[in-house]
């Protein structure tokens, strides 16, 4: 997992534990103030990642002062996972520094 992860003008701390979350069907949890997103440590590869971006998707929402429901932060996150797994070469691109 990376260590930390910048968005806008900020960097999250990305923190992976087995500590219980609030609620018992959190798999994750973010907070704009501390700056950091927290995971379960127990989930599977797969549904790290999905989560991982659902609290992304949370914290761009927050940054932007945009009212989500859960359902369509899983869905902004489902379907930009699809597009990083789907589309390296879109993502080498966006990547490349302009000089």
């Amino acid at each position: 997992m990376v260590p930390s992860l910048k968005l806008c003008e900020h960097t999250f701390q990305v923190i992976v534990r087995s500590a219980e979350l609030s609620g018992s069907r959190n798999l994750g949890s973010s907070n704009l103030h501390d700056q950091k997103i927290i995971l379960k440590k127990e989930l599977p590869h797969d549904v790290m990642c999905s989560t991982l971006l659902h609290e992304v998707m949370h914290m761009v929402a927050d940054l932007n002062s945009i009212e989500l429901g859960e359902q369509d932060i899983d869905n902004l996150a489902i379907g930009v996972l699809s597009l990083i797994r789907n589309n390296k070469e879109l993502i080498d691109y966006i990547s490349k520094e302009v000089v």
